[in-house]
């Protein structure tokens, strides 16, 4: 039998514990079962706190439209602007995924752009849908675990239609950048997907992974993390430099919250 001395002694607490100031002593943490939390964890871990969320658009199989038509990289036309409500020293919200499949094609998108950016203002200015509540079915945002509802850190989660920002300020960073078709225009049905912090690891394409003609193209994109603390903004944009309308999309994003 084993020495009293030698058994570590873990906290059972599958739920998100109370973050401590910087530098302060912790106790080592497990779940229920004894089994040590470890960075990285997985999105079942993440979603067990009841701190990983994802937010579409309502209706499956439709589509919401966002500017008319972005011929270049507007700062004040986003097609989707979140911003962290926490006060300092509260949750970040860690970007996960997003993916967006083309329900109406623009015109003459040749070369669509998506671009990221995250601010340390709150960036956001009119309109746009509203989906910064938890609304299971409706416009808005969905917690993973029923058993352990959370509300995310999101005090604004704006998307499409004439959804506005203000000018970029000194601190704007634009740290995701990505061209689906670099050649051709895009092709309904068409699906992209952004995987933040992914760059390095296999996989670049899935599905048809089709890039040119007119063939229907499932494509993903390994791409930098980012991380929206406290008081910043995370804005997504596409644009293209020769289109005449803009682009319809069926969306999908997911985040976690520590």
């Amino acid at each position: 039998m084993a020495d009293q001395k030698d058994i570590v002694a873990l906290r059972g607490s599958e739920a998100l514990p109370q973050k401590v100031s910087d530098g302060s002593a912790v106790g080592q943490r497990g779940d229920g079962y004894g089994v040590p939390y470890t960075i990285p964890r997985s999105r079942y871990q993440l979603a067990e706190e009841g701190y990983y969320f994802i937010c579409k658009n309502a209706t499956p199989g439709t589509g919401v439209i966002g500017h008319a038509a972005p011929t270049t990289f507007d700062q004040a036309k986003p097609y989707i602007v979140g911003y962290n409500g926490q006060a300092s020293g509260g949750r970040n919200i860690y970007l996960d995924y997003l993916k967006l499949t083309l329900v109406t094609a623009s015109v003459a998108d040749v070369g669509m752009r998506i671009n990221v950016v995250v601010e340390g203002v709150n960036r956001y200015s009119a309109n746009g849908a509203d989906y910064s509540a938890k609304a299971g079915q409706a416009a808005g945002y969905v917690d993973m675990n029923p058993l352990r509802p959370q509300t995310s850190a999101h005090s604004i989660l704006r998307i499409g239609g004439t959804c506005a920002a203000t000018a970029a300020g000194a601190t704007a960073r634009t740290l995701v950048s990505v061209v689906p078709r670099p050649t051709i225009l895009s092709v309904v049905g068409d699906t992209y997907l952004l995987k933040f912090g992914a760059v390095g690891e296999m996989g670049l394409q899935y599905g048809g992974n089709v890039i040119e003609g007119t063939t229907l193209a499932n494509l993903a994109f390994p791409v930098a993390p980012v991380i929206v603390p406290p008081g910043h903004s995370w804005l997504v944009h596409t644009w293209g430099a020769s289109q005449s309308t803009g682009h319809t999309w069926e969306f999908e994003f997911g985040w976690w919250e520590r």
